[in-house]
């Protein structure tokens, strides 16, 4: 006989009738950059020089460790891909891409002395850029192993047999090294390397089937390499994300109604009919749902920018109502408006 832990029955119906009383809405919102690059950079130009000046030397440690044919060149391929990608969604710079490859290292596990500042400004000028971001160094390593392990089960007679299995077991690891040059001042504005990986896991009845079950390393380099990019692109320019925040749907009665029908006005735009309804929930509801209706109008402002009426019906909520569930949203909008403040700061380099 199976026992079912109370604790964790009501934990999941708590949390899954939570996801029931709110509806999830996206917005889109300017994050920072990591850096800040100066108002003398107005265009950037991307390329690349990790590829490794010893083909042999890279197609030996490639058989050592286990990589696919191509891997590297293809997640280098990505890695600019995610890179251009995710700079393409920045207000803040122009972004050209060189299509220049150029060797690196040996190996490509470290970066190479930087280029010769007469080469950046030959580069830069050739495209009328301002700075000049380089993928410096590319190397993924992957492996994998094996291991028989055994377990008890009955047979369709009720006998007990020992089954043998196996299990396979796999780590992919990638790390790009990146530099930006800022060839007007001839300083190197970042160094950065990136180390980012996978695990994963199989099992089979044999061991060729485990080994099946881990999956392609072509692709999963690819991916790791495309978000490694898309990552170092959010650490040097402000860029356009989604953020999710959570309006409430339920209130006791007789507002229960009401608030479900803004919830509907929400779902199809309206969002000027949904805040009327709010206010008036606001004022006259009991005190939780009257708190869950202020929540939903700061969230409303939130999303105009209007931040000073955020924080104003937000802190009604978690002050004058005495609401609990106030305290995660208001941490979140105390955030991003530290967030806010530092991207409009970087917006400010931005020559028109």
């Amino acid at each position: 006989m199976k026992y079912f832990n109370g604790t964790k029955i009501a934990l999941f119906l708590f949390l899954l009738g939570m996801v029931a009383c709110t509806t999830s809405i996206p917005m889109e919102v300017l994050r920072p950059a990591d850096i800040v690059l100066d108002s003398n950079i107005q265009k950037i130009a991307l390329m690349d020089r990790s590829k490794p000046s010893s083909g042999f030397l890279n197609v030996l440690e490639g058989l050592v460790s286990g990589e696919g044919i191509g891997q590297d060149r293809e997640g280098r391929e990505k890695a600019m891909q995610g890179l251009a990608g995710v700079l393409s969604n920045t207000p803040r710079f122009e972004v050209v891409q060189t299509g220049i490859s150029m060797e690196g290292t040996k190996g490509g596990q470290r970066m190479a002395v930087p280029l010769p500042w007469s080469e950046v400004e030959r580069i830069c000028n050739s495209v009328g850029a301002d700075a000049l971001v380089v993928i410096e160094s590319y190397d993924s390593d992957y492996f994998s192993s094996t291991t028989q392990r055994e377990r008890k089960k009955k047979d369709d007679d009720g006998n007990e047999i020992i089954e043998k299995y196996w299990e396979s077991d796999a780590n992919l690891n990638i790390r790009i090294g990146w530099r930006i040059y800022d060839p007007s001042k001839r300083i190197l504005i970042d160094e950065f390397t990136v180390n980012a990986g996978e695990n994963y896991g199989g099992r089979g009845d044999t061991e060729e089937e485990a080994l099946r079950r881990l999956p392609n390393t072509l692709n999963a380099s690819r991916n790791i390499s495309l978000g490694v990019g898309g990552t170092y692109a959010e650490r040097i320019a402000p860029v356009f994300i989604l953020i999710n925040r959570s309006i409430y749907n339920s209130g006791k009665k007789p507002f229960k109604t009401d608030m479900k029908q803004a919830r509907d006005y929400v779902r199809v735009g309206n969002w000027d009919n949904a805040a009327d309804i709010w206010n008036e929930v606001s004022n006259d509801a009991d005190p939780k749902t009257a708190a869950k209706a202020c929540i939903n109008l700061a969230i409303a402002y939130e999303r105009v920018g209007d931040f000073d009426n955020a924080v104003k019906y937000t802190e009604r909520a978690l002050f004058d109502y005495q609401f609990n569930g106030a305290r995660a949203y208001y941490d979140q909008l105390n955030i991003r408006l530290r967030e806010e403040d530092r991207a409009n700061q970087q917006m400010q380099n931005k020559i028109d």
